[in-house]
């Protein structure tokens, strides 16, 4: 149906339509989609042969069901990334209209953060493979951005953190965490506010975040089995973020 849908859009608005490129993401999105559902078949296939107990005939079967669906999977993979090529191709050169239509010389990242609000939709429909996706997509444009500092730059990473954290994924989101609280510490320690999102947030605000990057951490350890570690770094967040958040006496 979304491949009908692309190729009507494109038909009567024309591959360069704001349309065009939506239907090639959902299109996109659809495949990869698929993709992880048919890994999923061949693992399990692939698990099931390895427990058969002796039984030739059913390790001959699931090996056969495991290296179909792994195959399925891989041609998946890549049709949906040659279609994230398509409808990222598309959006710059929308974001490079427009910046021409607004008399800028250049869009710079702006397609970017078009993908980071994509992510942060799919991570509200708690789409975390998805939003991971687009994130990783859009990380090395976001960084050069923002010169790989500031708190916008901390919040792309901390997003990035709790997709990896829902997928189980800890140790990179332990990375990201790490990355992000290292941004924000930078701004504390220059005892000045920062620009987020277009807007002055004010230095113990900011000190609050890294706070909460340190509960997000402890969320991180306390998956991992590192209750103690966990619960005296949530500790230790929650006392910054009190003593930054009470009025004096």
């Amino acid at each position: 149906m979304i491949r009908k849908a692309l190729e009507w859009r494109q038909h009567t608005m024309g591959p360069e339509a704001a349309e065009s490129v939506a239907a090639t993401l959902d299109l996109a999105r659809c495949l990869r989609r698929a993709a992880r559902d048919a890994g999923r078949v061949a693992a399990d296939a692939s698990s099931a042969g390895q427990s058969d107990g002796g039984d030739v005939t059913a390790t001959v079967t699931e090996a056969t069901v495991a290296a179909a669906a792994a195959a399925e999977a891989a041609a998946l993979t890549d049709e949906a990334t040659a279609l994230d090529a398509r409808w990222v191709a598309g959006l710059q050169r929308l974001c490079d209209r427009d910046a021409q239509e607004a008399g800028e010389a250049s869009a710079g990242g702006a397609w970017a953060e078009q993908v980071h609000l994509l992510a942060s939709a799919a991570a509200m429909h708690k789409d975390w493979s998805e939003a991971l996706h687009l994130l990783t997509m859009a990380r090395p444009a976001i960084e050069a951005l923002h010169a790989g500092k500031g708190l916008d730059w901390a919040e792309f990473l901390s997003s990035a953190g709790e997709s990896c954290t829902e997928l189980r994924q800890y140790a990179e989101a332990a990375g990201y965490f790490a990355t992000a609280r290292a941004a924000a510490v930078a701004l504390v320690e220059a005892g000045e506010g920062a620009r987020c999102c277009g807007s002055l947030v004010e230095h113990d605000v900011v000190a609050c975040w890294v706070a909460a990057m340190d509960a997000s951490q402890a969320h991180v350890l306390s998956c991992t089995g590192d209750l103690a570690a966990a619960s005296a770094l949530f500790d230790s967040s929650c006392a910054q973020m009190r003593a930054l958040t009470q009025a004096p006496g």
